[in-house]
């Protein structure tokens, strides 16, 4: 390949919303370098993330659905197919694992022989908590389609870890690129932001941020907020996001009849505002790669109250900046935001040790320059 020619990048991702996984592709096709790459984006249609990317190189296919529809999933691949033989792509990049098993399969029916496949995986859909069946059904699926790929990227060590341990692609596939953030210096009035947000000037604040579906668990939240609120009526419960779950969120808020100290907020573009203003964060996330929010919550200097899943296990240290909590035990949540809570030493040992934090590994620029190097070696 001429050094003049620059390289063609298709990322494919199942639809733009407003996540982790959804914001880093965006942020990797808008930001690779120019002089050497293309970017091309191709999703599944909907969602709220803005690009700036021209419009004739994002493309669009209108069968490619988060839900499992075997009839849709079919003409999806085809959509993909032709998409991928128009581009003529050197490298395409799938993410997640609808849009990642889709788009390799549909590399496969391209014909394209030289375009290298790069997978990331954002966590794994499989956990110890499922019947045996069932996560060993998702186990074969990865470990099945892992073989459509040049390069595997984790973005977590616990990611890539269980990956060795069922054998999903062959090791010197495997690659370490954790995810990053833009890192956000925040400076607000926040007086000003309580009042915007209906709070109380000494209230205590816990924060979440996610979609509103299976993977992010959003009724465990409300639970926690439910037991916690039965001891600490002065503590104000927020959930930045949207999605699927939202409505059967509202109604067991209102079930618990807690709407006045458990806010669903949407999404907004002040989080990390919010963050900075809040006393805790909590995930009770049922899987993840590695959260974003929970970055963006240490460089807010938040003690952080998760469960334990992969990714989460890589930066978080229970009694150092916060606690892990076994996957689905909201009652340990609880308990533990109320110790939090109910002892200011231990809450202020933690945020030292949050301050502390050499989070300099998750820049969003390390990514990219991680990436753009696996790109270039791909291509040779």
């Amino acid at each position: 390949m001429s050094q003049k020619q620059k390289s063609k990048i298709l990322y494919i991702i199942t639809k733009l919303e407003l996540g982790g996984a959804q914001k880093l592709v965006l942020y990797s096709a808008e930001n690779l370098d120019k002089s050497k790459f293309d970017t091309y984006l191709c999703a599944g249609k909907g969602g709220l993330l803005k690009s700036d990317i021209k419009d004739d190189k994002i493309f669009y296919a209108k069968n490619l659905v988060r839900q499992i529809s075997p009839v849709r999933d079919i003409f999806a691949v085809f959509e993909l197919a032709k998409i991928i033989k128009q581009i003529k792509p050197n490298i395409v990049h799938t993410n997640s694992s609808k849009a990642g098993i889709l788009g390799r399969i549909a590399c496969k029916f391209s014909g394209l022989k030289d375009t290298k496949v790069v997978h990331t995986f954002h966590g794994f859909g499989f956990n110890s908590k499922q019947f045996f069946l069932i996560r060993y059904f998702y186990i074969w699926i990865e470990k099945l389609f892992a073989h459509f790929a040049d390069t595997l990227i984790f973005v977590s060590k616990d990611n890539m870890e269980t990956a060795q341990k069922y054998k999903i692609g062959k090791r010197n596939k495997h690659k370490l690129i954790r995810v990053g953030i833009e890192f956000e210096t925040v400076n607000i009035n926040k007086s000003e932001k309580l009042k915007e947000l209906g709070i109380k000037e000494n209230a205590k604040i816990i924060t979440s941020i996610g979609n509103f579906k299976l993977q992010k668990n959003p009724l465990h939240f409300v639970k926690i907020a439910n037991e916690v609120l039965k001891k600490h009526p002065n503590t104000y419960f927020l959930f930045i996001g949207d999605g699927e779950l939202r409505k059967k969120t509202e109604k067991l808020i209102k079930h618990f009849d807690i709407s006045k100290n458990c806010k669903l907020l949407g999404w907004r573009k002040d989080g990390a505002e919010i963050l900075s203003i809040s006393h805790l964060y909590i995930m009770t996330s049922l899987w993840e790669g590695l959260p974003m929010t929970l970055v963006e919550a240490f460089n807010q200097h938040l003690p952080s109250i998760c469960y334990g899943t992969d990714g989460v296990n890589d930066i978080l240290t229970t009694g150092h900046n916060g606690f892990l909590v076994e996957r689905k035990n909201w009652q340990q949540s609880a308990r533990y935001i109320s110790k939090v809570l109910e002892d200011e030493n231990l809450y202020e040992h933690l945020k030292q040790n949050v301050e502390g934090m050499n989070l300099e590994e998750f820049k969003i620029e390390n990514m990219l320059k991680q990436t753009e190097i696996l790109y270039t070696d791909l291509i040779k």
